[in-house]
């Protein structure tokens, strides 16, 4: 059952997974935040990020999707039918599950970064984001995949492009007239996308 949060809470049992402690069990999909403000504070950065570690702890265990709304139309599947089991070149549900896990653990570190205030780890954080989400792209033939699958892929490599722009920015020479809290909440923002890209994609194979 999906599980709603609002005003970016979270339950506090949920937190960010990382390798000092225990995985957590999965939990269902749930409503994406709305929007983003012009300045935050900590304590909505650090919600944000237990939002999207909340998000990535359901990929594994969850065939759920909340179809509510995602902010992007090219996320919602437009097929209903599973796709054909005749097309060999296509990825196994093992290879798409592999794939998704190391882009879970790229964004997971990315997280741990944002979360510890080492912004100095963003840009290679961001292209190892970037690497594994093309190495997933690689593996789906573009003439054979439904359009709910493509739909999933364009959102997963665009969203990886736009985190790595947003990284490198914050190193640009402009960059000291951002809030380093703002700059942190965009990148939140960009994982959180990659997250519900990727998640939307593994259920095409559940």
């Amino acid at each position: 059952m999906t599980q709603s949060l609002h005003n970016g809470d979270v339950d506090p049992q949920v937190s960010l997974r990382t390798s000092r402690g225990p995985a957590q069990r999965p939990f269902s999909m749930f409503e994406q935040r709305q929007g983003l403000p012009s300045s935050v504070g900590p304590s909505h950065a650090m919600d944000q990020t237990r939002t999207t570690s909340y998000q990535l702890n359901t990929m594994r265990g969850s065939g759920e999707y909340d179809n509510t709304r995602t902010g992007s139309p090219s996320l919602e599947p437009t097929e209903t039918t599973p796709l054909n089991p005749t097309y060999t070149s296509l990825p196994t549900q093992e290879e798409v599950v592999r794939k998704t896990e190391v882009i879970t653990k790229r964004i997971q570190e990315l997280l741990i970064s944002a979360q510890e205030g080492r912004q100095d780890s963003f840009v290679p954080c961001a292209d190892q984001i970037h690497s594994a989400v093309l190495d997933m792209d690689s593996i789906f033939p573009k003439t054979r995949c439904s359009s709910g699958v493509q739909g999933a892929l364009r959102q997963l490599v665009s969203s990886a492009g736009r985190l790595q722009n947003e990284c490198r920015g914050h190193l640009s020479s402009h960059s000291h007239t951002l809030d380093p809290k703002f700059v942190t909440q965009q990148v939140i923002q960009c994982a959180y996308d990659i997250a519900k890209a990727a998640k939307l994609l593994v259920t095409h194979f559940q």
